[in-house]
């Protein structure tokens, strides 16, 4: 028995996992076996996006999200269960972006997730829970989205510097067309799912600008920003980034360049500073 399997098997972990736990191994920091799932995605955009996001590994067309579970004995036949599960989830997200809910067939998604459209069932009583499912799952990744320069605002020694970076950052991904078309997709479906449409909301730009204004805060304490209302000031920096390019993304599908989305956000960080600026 070789080192690997040695040690693989004195974790209890079986054959099937180890090529898991050596790939992990290479990407994890942690020093517990973690599993790595792959996901597949329509698109290199697509994939660039979520994995700017949200730290994940590109692997040629496969998105590697490393889940911080330890990887001990498990069935083969849940394994399968998860993968199918999201095999559906997957397609059903590119059928649902590209046809809209009432477009959207179930035959259509089981023949693009290669299962059975009985599998389909299994794993979901009907459409709308499908469609639940993915906006759930979409609102948590978006909770899950961290910003390093956000976080270090408060400390920085250039406030400006990083209030262009965050603003560039926004544009330049709320603006993903993918993204576009999920919004779309939410506000077209606002009456028939009212919560899944406000819960969109409230984990979006909601709670984007609660954690905005909470910098902000911490900035006006330290005399950098003057902002009586953090929370006002944090809602009218994002519009004066987002409100053209957003505007006509959602009716236009000629997106922006990269240099015209950041001139958008440099010109409203120059904006925002003129009227919130420290007092001189």
């Amino acid at each position: 028995m070789n080192r690997e399997a040695s040690a693989s098997a004195r974790a209890g972990i079986g054959p099937a996992a180890r090529w898991q736990v050596a790939a992990s191994t290479r990407t994890s920091a942690g020093p517990e076996p973690v599993r790595v799932q792959p996901i597949a995605v329509p698109s290199d955009e697509v994939a660039a996006d979520i994995g700017s996001l949200l730290g994940w590994e590109l692997d040629g067309t496969v998105l590697r999200r490393v889940l911080v579970r330890p990887v001990l004995s498990r069935p083969v036949e849940e394994t399968r269960s998860a993968r199918k599960r999201r095999a559906i989830l997957d397609a059903a997200r590119t059928v649902f972006l590209r046809n809209g809910y009432q477009g959207a067939g179930m035959d259509e998604i089981a023949a693009l997730a290669e299962v059975s459209k009985q599998t389909v069932y299994k794993h979901f009583a009907d459409k709308e829970r499908l469609f639940t499912e993915i906006i759930t799952a979409d609102i948590r990744a978006g909770e899950q989205r961290s910003d390093a320069v956000l976080e270090s605002l408060p400390e920085s020694t250039d406030p400006e510097a990083d209030l262009r970076e965050i603003a560039r950052r926004l544009v330049t991904v709320v603006t993903r067309p993918h993204l576009v078309r999920m919004r779309r997709v939410v506000i077209g479906e606002a009456d028939r799912f009212p919560d899944l449409a406000r819960a969109w909301y409230t984990s979006g730009p909601e709670r984007g600008y609660e954690r905005l204004a909470h910098r902000f805060a911490q900035l006006g304490d330290q005399g950098r920003l003057t902002t009586p209302d953090p929370l006002l000031a944090a809602q009218q920096f994002v519009w004066l980034a987002l409100s053209v390019p957003l505007n006509r993304a959602m009716f236009d599908p000629e997106p922006f360049t990269t240099a015209e989305l950041h001139r958008f956000a440099d010109e409203a960080v120059r904006t925002f500073l003129a009227a919130f600026g420290p007092a001189r």
